[in-house]
């Protein structure tokens, strides 16, 4: 007698997020050699780094099978603005919830402008409208931040106070909106549209 075993599978639709990233490659370098600089040796799941875990700015994360992303992208880069300025003002730190719980994110705080409301506002309508499985915080608690890493609760309490003055200014940077590959803790991997 011959006994078969099936495995317990569960499929698990590809996240991707709708994100602003910096214009400018310098100031981009910039902010991923400062969470390297900072956090190489305590980060937990969630570090910068060139290639493969890209700086920006969440706009909306959400899941997308690949035959839609094309489309998606193409809807949302018509009703939303593509280019937007924005202002990274100070460091940020928030313990991790629900299955980060234990943890605690830093990165860069974005000013909470309008335009980026707006363009948030109607990134995520458009998505509710086609019934998407949503990551990502939408209206009054949307936050916008750049996260340079995740750290272990434990870990984060005998770091240095970060401030890179260097990443930080009231002076307006440019960003564009793209589209790409995210994974379960919001790493943005790797860049698909534009």
């Amino acid at each position: 007698m011959q006994i078969i075993f099936f495995a317990n599978i569960v499929y698990q639709m590809p996240r991707v997020n709708l994100a602003l990233r910096p214009d400018d490659a310098a100031f981009e370098a910039a902010i991923i050699a400062s969470a390297q600089k900072h956090f190489s040796a305590t980060a937990d799941g969630y570090l910068l780094t060139p290639n493969a875990a890209l700086p920006h700015v969440t706009v909306c994360d959400f899941e997308a099978e690949e035959a839609s992303r094309a489309e998606l992208w193409e809807s949302l880069s018509a009703i939303c603005a593509n280019n937007i300025e924005l202002v990274c003002d100070s460091t940020c730190t928030r313990l991790g919830q629900r299955k980060h719980e234990g943890f605690v994110w830093i990165g860069l705080e974005i000013v909470r402008s309008r335009e980026l409301v707006v363009l948030e506002e109607k990134a995520h309508d458009f998505l509710n409208k086609k019934k998407v499985n949503f990551h990502s915080p939408s209206g009054a608690i949307y936050w916008p931040h750049i996260t340079f890493a995740r750290l272990k609760k434990a870990d984060a309490k005998s770091l240095p106070l970060f401030f890179p003055d260097e990443l930080l200014s009231a002076k307006p940077r440019p960003f564009h909106l793209t589209l790409g590959l995210s994974d379960v803790n919001g790493v943005y991997r790797r860049q698909l549209f534009p």
